[in-house]
C-alpha cells in the first residue's frame, strides 16, 4: 500500500465528522467508562477460602505425626465406646 497524501483511505469520509452527543442520555464521566473495563471478583470469597485451606495444610503439615497420633487415639477411644454399647 501506498502512503502517500493522494491516496484513499476506508474512514475518509468520516474522520473529520463531529463526535455525536446524545440528547437523551448523558456522557459517562471517565470514571465510569473505565470501570466497565476493570477486573472484577466472579467468585466472591473463593481466594480467601483457598488461603484458609491452605493455611490449615500447612497446620497440618507442621504438626507432623502429634496430630496423626492424637487422631489415631481418638479413633481408637471411640471404637471402644462402640464396642460397650448395646445394640439398637
Amino acid at each position: 500500500m501506498n502512503n502517500n497524501n493522494t491516496d484513499k483511505h476506508k474512514y475518509d469520509d468520516i474522520i473529520d465528522l463531529p463526535h455525536h452527543v446524545s440528547r437523551k442520555h448523558p456522557q459517562m464521566s471517565a470514571i465510569n467508562r473505565a470501570a466497565q473495563f476493570s477486573p472484577f471478583a466472579a467468585l466472591t470469597g473463593h481466594g480467601a477460602a483457598i488461603q484458609e485451606t491452605a493455611r490449615l495444610a500447612e497446620d497440618f503439615i507442621e504438626s507432623g505425626g502429634k496430630l496423626e497420633a492424637q487422631l489415631e487415639e481418638r479413633l481408637q477411644q471411640i471404637k471402644r465406646t462402640l464396642s460397650q454399647q448395646p445394640p439398637l
